[in-house]
């Protein structure tokens, strides 16, 4: 009789051979190249702002001379003044951006998972998932600059649609806070700092428990987002590659 472990399509001898294979395989990821290409410059938020007569010049020249010693954002700075009310300031970056934008978001809908997507791998990304309709369609709240790398990695990870709405900084730093907060708990900072070769013997661990039976791996911003997938569901792996250590990092959730 052949023993062994069948994983992702291909068998094993045992659990060394899945561990030794699955560190080649992370090893051996790379992010992909990406082409820049030529546009037009953007409309700067200051030049916005001044168009729709929302600040004068006299104060958009003291806001910019004062970034040099608060080293604010513009649109911050602009709202510490007191020029302008944060409002006007997420309106105007969303039309800069070219998508819709969110005044207020019910915090209490976003501490459960949206769409299977963990907290890990929401924290990891910076964005927050509010809805996923039954057209495919994925809501979630981003703020300026548009983060296009974390949409592209939601869009290959989960084959939805995604529409990004502007929100203010404050909002998405207390729906990042309380997204999955009743299912699972924030990860202790440093926790989970794992080598490939630690990675891949979580991925083996998996597979043997049964947890696991194929795994996918898409990039973020800086990062690899490693799905296990399985019949009681999926696991997450934020693996992230360090210039001084040499190691990657992974954080693990399950939902």
């Amino acid at each position: 009789m052949r023993r062994g472990i069948t994983f992702d399509s291909e068998w094993f001898c045992g659990p060394g051979c899945l561990a030794d294979a699955t560190a080649r395989r992370l090893e051996a990821l790379r992010p992909p190249s990406i082409a820049r290409v030529p546009t037009m410059p953007p409309v700067r938020l200051g030049a916005t702002l001044l168009a729709s007569r929302s600040i004068s010049s006299d104060v958009l020249a003291q806001a910019l001379a004062s970034q040099a010693t608060t080293g604010l954002r513009l649109g911050a700075q602009l709202v510490a003044m007191g020029a302008v009310e944060e409002l006007t300031i997420t309106h105007a970056l969303a039309r800069q951006s070219g998508v819709g934008f969110l005044t207020k978001v019910d915090v209490r809908a976003v501490r459960k998972t949206v769409g299977g997507l963990s907290r890990t791998v929401v924290q990891a990304l910076g964005v927050v998932p509010l809805e996923s309709d039954r057209d495919g369609t994925l809501r979630i709240a981003v703020t300026a600059p548009l983060p296009r790398m974390a949409i592209a990695a939601l869009q290959s990870g989960t084959g939805l649609r995604v529409r990004p709405y502007l929100v203010s900084d404050a909002m998405l730093r207390e729906l990042l806070d309380a997204y999955g907060a009743d299912v699972t708990p924030s990860p202790a900072p440093g926790v989970g700092r794992l080598s490939a070769v630690q990675a891949a013997r979580r991925i083996a661990d998996a597979a043997i428990a049964g947890r696991a039976a194929t795994w996918q791996h898409t990039w973020g911003p800086g990062f690899a987002w490693i799905r296990l997938d399985g019949a009681s569901g999926s696991e997450d792996l934020i693996v992230a590659s360090s210039r001084t250590e040499h190691t990657w990092q992974a954080a693990r959730t399950q939902h």
